[in-house]
């Protein structure tokens, strides 16, 4: 090869390596561009993933608050309004079931871990210990439950003619700034009487919770609607730290001392001429004719019982 070609081959061989590196230059920024796009791209679709993952659980750990929380209610219920043991029992059952659902739930999320989540445990396991101690019957005493004996007291007012203002007579009975946890009111009724069924519409309408007996009347003439076994049961199955007893009736003396003995405070509510004597003297006793006006007009409800006697 004479030196004339070996200059041509060289050459074209410079010419073909700068272009070559022309080219390789140019294309790797638009290379190296479209994999930055590309690792973009990718991110932005993880991001968006985990995203979508939190919002999914924030919205579930919310549910899951919004369920405790309701449940932390129904088991306030039943410590602190006066339920009956068996019907405590017949609640606790349902409200397990539903906490050991919540916990599985808990334990399958993947965020398991996250201190959101552990508060919700922590709040399911004090929860289930509380509802634990309520079936055991482990009920601890708080608030102030009043049962009225509504055929003994209106019978007294009317006799001493002074008027039964509940709105304005309890707020005077009951401890200072202590409302009343539950407010029971036991009667019978005549469902002819329209005036009695007023008086039933007023004494809800202030929150009392009513106990009503249809009277029952008899071929010769006699009438019943005693509800005083209704009262001693529910005094005895309550779980108020102070009871007040709107009644004059010495039938429930035993009941009251029972309650004494646990450790409840005692509180009975009645017109002094009326009341039982022993009433008076074993328990603190409030005269309500020193609390009700007189010259009131108290709507009749039916005797407890009523007897017509043949006169020889």
């Amino acid at each position: 090869m004479n030196a004339v070609a070996k200059v041509g081959w060289w050459g074209g061989a410079l010419l073909l390596t700068l272009w070559t590196r022309q080219v390789v230059f140019g294309l790797l920024p638009v290379a190296v561009l479209f994999q930055r796009r590309q690792w973009q791209q990718i991110h932005d679709i993880v991001d968006q993933k985990i995203a979508q993952k939190l919002g999914t659980n924030q919205h579930l750990m919310t549910q899951l608050a919004d369920q405790i929380h309701g449940l932390q209610i129904q088991v306030n219920d039943l410590t602190t309004n006066g339920h009956t043991p068996a019907a405590i029992r017949q609640h606790t059952v349902p409200i397990i079931q539903q906490i050991h659902s919540l916990q599985q739930r808990l334990h399958q999320m993947e965020v398991a871990t996250t201190p959101q989540v552990q508060q919700l445990n922590d709040q399911l396991m004090q929860l289930h210990a509380q509802v634990d101690m309520l079936a055991q019957g482990m009920i601890p005493r708080q608030g102030v439950g009043v049962f009225i004996d509504g055929a003994n007291l209106h019978a007294s007012a009317r006799q001493m003619g002074v008027d039964l203002d509940y709105a304005q007579l309890l707020p005077r009975l009951l401890p200072k700034n202590t409302p009343a946890s539950a407010i029971h009111f036991y009667s019978g009724y005549d469902r002819n009487n329209l005036q009695q069924r007023r008086l039933h519409r007023d004494l809800q309408q202030i929150g009392m919770e009513l106990h009503l007996k249809e009277i029952t009347q008899f071929a010769n003439g006699d009438t019943k609607a005693n509800l005083d076994g209704q009262i001693i049961v529910d005094l005895l199955t309550n779980t108020f730290a102070h009871v007040i007893l709107m009644s004059g009736d010495g039938d429930f003396v035993p009941a009251l001392k029972y309650l004494r003995d646990q450790g409840v405070q005692i509180t009975v509510a009645a017109f002094g001429n009326n009341t039982n004597q022993e009433l008076q003297q074993n328990f603190p006793f409030r005269d309500l004719t020193k609390c009700c006006l007189t010259a009131g007009k108290v709507i009749p409800l039916p005797a407890k019982q009523t007897r017509r006697y043949a006169h020889s």
